[in-house]
């Protein structure tokens, strides 16, 4: 059994504490069947001070089905890590300049789209129509530009635009949501 010891959570919750190598899986599967279901391994560890995670799929270049695989592509990441020979993921392969141009201007709306699908609605979320909700009204704010904020690509959305954003839900009469970050 990987169950090692118990910790106390701040909420004074105690919680199993399991040694996994490093490996996990980002999904709602149970731990216990992690080594049978679909869903991609995941690497984390840290050495001197740096932190490195990263998709054992995307590493490889290929799907790492099996544990024991995913064991074995960890253990040599580990080495490479402390020989000091780790260059982290290969570079994406550029097939040609507009496939490369394409990648480099996602909208802001293709940004959310893909946030709710492969963040809100993937990881289980109860909330992910309320995430969509949102994300429609940001992407439908009229910048300073006249156009559609969903239009514009997401690399050149500044904080100017956000703040902009928020200002105008609150000439609304609606407060913007705790917790949202102002820069001064």
């Amino acid at each position: 059994m990987a169950h090692v010891s118990e910790r106390r959570l701040r909420e004074g919750v105690t919680v199993a504490v399991h040694r996994n190598a490093g490996l996990r899986k980002v999904c709602n599967c149970p731990r216990r069947g992690w080594a049978k279901c679909p869903h991609p391994w995941h690497f984390n560890y840290s050495w001197r001070g740096a932190a490195y995670r990263l998709s054992l799929n995307r590493y490889a270049g290929k799907e790492i089905t099996g544990k024991t695989e995913a064991e074995t592509l960890a253990d040599g990441i580990r080495r490479e890590i402390r020989a000091g020979t780790f260059r982290g993921l290969p570079p994406a392969p550029i097939t040609n300049e507009a496939e490369n141009e394409e990648r480099q201007e996602v909208s802001f709306e293709m940004f959310a789209r893909r946030f709710i699908e492969r963040y809100s609605k993937d990881r289980g979320k109860a909330s992910w129509q309320d995430d969509e909700y949102m994300v429609k009204r940001l992407g439908s704010f009229q910048t300073i530009e006249g156009r559609p904020l969903g239009e514009k690509p997401v690399q050149r959305v500044t904080e100017d635009d956000l703040e902009a954003f928020i200002k105008h839900l609150t000439t609304q009469g609606r407060r913007p949501p705790l917790g949202t970050i102002t820069c001064n």
